[in-house]
């Protein structure tokens, strides 16, 4: 059976030119593909060879032998080797001694086909620096699929490993500190947590990691949290006196400081807490103190300015209605129309009143004085003069105890400004007390002197008397203040102990200074005076 395989009217050569020409246009497209294929592919290597070139990673090639087919311009800015120095060679020129052994095993790993991701060691770099590195080393393959060799890709982590090293040690130093140092994410929770806080706040690491911070703390301070984090947030620190509260619900008063470092991707907050907790309270107590005294000095004052008008009003009360008691007795006492016995009994009476006006002045000068009211009547004078009046009116009393009177003037120089009756009053004192207490049968004497060359006079008033023991020395020219026989009531030695005390006043007032020694009980006293010179 024939079958008809052409088309009716077509002929057999029409048929042959027509395959023919199929073929061949099937060829040309067929080559026009390849053709762009192979002009895609190209572009494509061009262009990857670009990003090799440009790339700031190193970008090497390696055969299964280790070594070197390839090296961009990352490689020689990291390792230092141009392309020249470095194709051709092993790649172990880039390895320290003590870490060859990396080199086979990754290249064990190429041959079978594994990939190295992310592997960070260390490379030496032309001039022997070592630099650390991150690597990620895959299998390179042929068109048949066979493994040939790996490219490397080395990227310097030098500066981010230096920077982790900071970080560990900055670490470290906060975690030794003393204070709380803790760093937390801003608006977030903590992420860092030294031993310095877990000593101050009871909470170990573990508890506080992920926390927020014054939620844990439960934080207060003045104006508010609130106000605190918006200072923050403003100025990009914070300092002042922050309330806390313990693991186990103490309190405590911290003096906190926080800063706020600004990140491209995270900001956080490094805050360092000193604990003032006791330091407060002592202050409190401190201040609680101070009010007390205060007030105890303040009613002192009080107590004293009351003493003070009381003294001044009673001695001028006391005063007033003797004046005319003097003048009578005094009268009397020198009236020759009056019986001998009668005058004596006169005298004794303007004796004693006379006594008793001059405690009266006593207490009325400690309050002038007190009070800043005494006035001075500043003079020339002749400080011998004064001494030898002041003598004067101590002569009699001394000689009814066989005291033997000494005056010395030595003093080249020995006139001063001064008030003379004041002064005649410190010199009458001093002599006073002298003949008072030193027995009869002693000695008591007055010595002046100018140093040459200075500038003051220098009265000494010593005696052979009772003394003074180290006590009596510290209270001596305090007022009202008496020696320790006072407390014999046998004693004949009275009197308010006024003299002394405004003796030193005086003294002081006119710019002088005086000053008491003694060697002790029974062996006598020294008092010295000292006046500037006119």
């Amino acid at each position: 059976m024939n079958v008809q395989l052409t088309k009716p009217g077509v002929s057999h050569d029409k048929m042959r030119k027509h395959d023919r020409f199929a073929r061949l246009q099937q060829k040309a497209n067929s080559m026009d593909t390849e053709l762009r294929r192979r002009k895609e592919s190209d572009v494509a290597a061009k262009r990857l060879a670009a990003i090799v070139a440009s790339s700031d990673d190193a970008i090497i090639f390696k055969d299964l032998n280790g070594i070197i087919k390839t090296w961009n311009k990352g490689a020689e800015r990291i390792f230092g080797y141009t392309a020249n120095e470095a194709v051709g060679k092993p790649v172990t020129i880039l390895i320290p001694e003590d870490h060859l052994n990396e080199e086979p095993d990754i290249l064990n790993r190429i041959r079978q086909g594994e990939r190295v991701d992310h592997y960070e060691t260390i490379r030496r770099r032309k001039d022997g620096q070592l630099v650390h590195i991150s690597l990620t080393v895959s299998p390179v393959k042929d068109d048949d699929g066979n493994i040939i060799g790996a490219s490397k890709i080395a990227r310097d982590i030098t500066e981010h490993k230096r920077a982790e090293l900071v970080i560990r040690q900055q670490a470290s130093l906060f975690n030794q500190a003393y204070d709380a140092m803790l760093v937390w994410q801003w608006e977030g929770s903590i992420t860092f947590w030294n031993r310095g806080a877990e000593r101050m706040y009871g909470y170990p690491r573990e508890e506080a990691i992920g926390r927020v911070s014054h939620k844990l703390l439960n934080t207060q301070t003045d104006g508010g949290i609130g106000q605190a984090l918006a200072s923050l947030a403003r100025n990009g620190v914070w300092e002042g006196e922050l309330q806390h509260t313990s693991r186990d619900g103490q309190p405590i008063t911290v003096e906190s400081r926080m800063v706020l470092v600004r990140e491209p991707s995270q900001s956080y907050v490094l805050e360092a807490n000193r604990d003032i907790t006791a330091r407060k309270s002592s202050e409190q107590k401190l201040a609680e103190s101070f009010v007390r005294k205060k007030t105890a000095r303040e009613m002192a004052e009080a107590a004293v300015r009351a003493k003070d008008g009381f003294l001044a009003m009673l001695s001028h009360e006391l005063r007033t209605p003797l004046n005319p008691v003097l003048l009578i007795a005094s009268d009397c006492a020198t009236n020759p129309e009056v019986p001998v016995e009668m005058r004596d009994y006169f005298q004794t009476i303007l004796t004693s009143v006379e006594t008793e006006v001059r405690l009266i002045d006593d207490l009325l000068d400690l309050s002038r004085i007190s009070h800043g009211k005494l006035k001075l009547n500043l003079v020339d004078v002749d400080t011998h003069d004064i001494l030898e009046q002041a003598m004067e009116t101590v002569r009699n009393q001394m000689e009814s105890k066989a005291i033997r009177l000494n005056l010395n003037l030595k003093a080249e120089r020995y006139r001063v400004f001064a008030d003379p009756v004041r002064l005649q009053q410190v010199f009458w004192n001093i002599l006073k007390n002298a003949a008072k207490f030193t027995p009869a049968g002693g000695s008591v004497t007055a010595e002046t002197q100018s140093p040459n060359g200075g500038d003051k006079l220098i009265l000494k008033i010593s005696d052979t008397g009772i003394g003074m023991t180290p006590e009596e020395l510290n209270r001596i020219f305090s007022a009202f203040a008496q020696g320790d026989h006072i407390a014999d009531k046998s004693s004949d030695f009275g009197g308010l102990g006024l003299g002394l005390a405004i003796s030193k006043k005086l003294v002081e007032l006119h710019a002088g200074h005086i000053q008491a020694t003694s060697e002790g009980r029974n062996k006598g006293s020294l008092f010295t005076i000292e006046l500037p010179l006119s």
